[in-house]
Formats: structure tokens, sequence, C-alpha cells
């Protein structure tokens, strides 16, 4: 992921963290997930991570980037993963 300014220079020495959440599905017999992972900034704006998802399915993905404390972006998507239970 790459994080840059309004002006579009890259943004360095943000907290960035990606949380993908499915609701629970109790006719499946299953609980909701959610799981979190802070992206490690790699220079240059560019952020990574990984982390494991619970099974496939429809995420919600909310990717946040604080700096200093304070909230500088956020946003929100799908996500399709593949794989089983």
């Amino acid at each position: 992921m790459k994080l840059t300014n309004a002006d579009g220079t890259p943004l360095a020495g943000a907290d960035v963290t990606v949380t993908f959440y499915m609701a629970a599905m109790p006719a499946m017999g299953m609980a909701a997930m959610n799981t979190s992972s802070k992206l490690i900034d790699k220079g240059i704006g560019m952020y990574e991570g990984s982390g494991s998802l619970g099974s496939g399915g429809t995420y919600q993905a909310t990717i946040s980037a604080q700096k200093n404390g304070q909230v500088i972006g956020a946003t929100q998507l799908r996500v399709n993963a593949t794989g089983g239970m």
C-alpha cells in the first residue's frame, strides 16, 4: 500500500492498520471474524504487512493511518478471500 499527502508526496512515519471483519452467520454455525494487522513502514510512503483470515468469504476491510496520535486517513472496502473454513 502506498500512502501519500494531499499533494501526492510519499508519507512516511505513519501507523497503518488493516482490519478485516466478517459478520456472524448463525445459520452456518459461524461466529463473526475480526482480525487486524499493523503494516510496516518500508520507506517512500510504502507500507506492507501480512495476516491470516479464518476462512474464505467476503470481508469488510478498514485501512486506517495515524500520525502523531491523530487519524490522518481511513478507507473501507470489500475483499473477497478464497479458501476453505
